[in-house]
């Protein structure tokens, strides 16, 4: 699908939610502080970045312009994926490095490339082994697996799903699989 792929190691997630008690009030120190969390998780070995804004509306100037900012400073490096807003993306798309990543409740992965084209990568998210068996004739780049183990960054969790289920998933799947 395009020249830049992920490679094995740690997919970082910025979410935006978890840190904003800690960012400043001010949009370009808000942005300056997530770009240097992204260059701090890329310089500490990272292989992807993903900005994850689910309090954020969909389209959102500010995430948007985070993003940028952040696909301009490690796009070169590292992939960067904005999670769910395929939208705020489009005009990125050219630039090396640029992503997005969807849910089984988002955007439907042929939709997202339609709109993404060939040059951006594009992930999904599975839970099951159903849903990485249907990942065989989509267009994605990567899926991702899981929850392994439960968490609380996330409101709408899916039920966990263990190291047994995800090596399942390893074998079965066409696609890289971040965890």
């Amino acid at each position: 699908m395009t020249s830049t792929t992920l490679e094995p190691g740690i997919y970082a997630i910025l979410d935006i939610d978890r840190v904003a008690p800690h960012l400043p009030e001010d949009m370009v120190g808000e942005v300056a502080m997530v770009v240097d969390y992204g260059l701090a998780a890329v310089d500490a070995g990272a292989c992807a970045l993903q900005l994850r804004a689910k309090s954020a509306r969909p389209g959102s100037l500010h995430i948007a312009r985070i993003y940028g900012a952040l696909l301009r400073e490690v796009g070169s490096r590292v992939p960067v994926f904005m999670n769910d807003d395929v939208e705020s993306i489009v005009g990125l798309t050219a630039h090396p490095g640029c992503g997005a990543h969807v849910g089984q409740d988002d955007m439907s992965a042929e939709n997202a490339r339609l709109k993404l084209g060939g040059d951006a990568l594009l992930g999904l998210s599975t839970h099951n082994q159903q849903q990485v068996a249907a990942t065989a004739s989509l267009p994605v780049d990567y899926i991702g697996f899981g929850p392994i183990r439960q968490t609380n960054s996330k409101e709408d969790n899916a039920p966990e799903t263990g190291i047994e289920e995800l090596t399942a998933a390893f074998l079965s799947s066409h696609h890289p699989i971040a965890a």
